[in-house]
């Protein structure tokens, strides 16, 4: 079941990483979601990533081998990367909520 869960933090991962780059470079995006959903596609991915962060230190703990280990170490970087980013984008920019 903890290897289930390590596979999905990493692809919630990859995810956030696609949603993000999708978010910041592409403005028209961004505003279809603000459209859709009534708050910003950053809070959005801001939470998912703090889910995946959240995800993949269960799966990791729970990791025998050593393909799993990597990929949940790995799932690890990006969220905090991107939760670190996501999280001084937000405090800088006062767009939460």
């Amino acid at each position: 079941m903890f290897q289930k869960l390590n596979r999905l933090a990493f692809v919630l991962s990859l995810i956030c990483l696609g949603l993000y780059f999708l978010a910041t470079t592409w403005q028209a995006s961004a505003s279809f979601f603000k459209d859709i959903l009534g708050t910003d596609l950053l809070n959005i991915i801001f939470f998912l990533s703090w889910a995946t962060l959240i995800l993949g230190s269960i799966g990791i703990i729970s990791s025998r081998k050593n393909n799993f280990f990597v990929k949940g170490f790995i799932t690890l970087l990006i969220s905090l990367c991107l939760s670190g980013i996501l999280t001084i984008m937000i405090l800088l920019n006062e767009s939460f909520f």
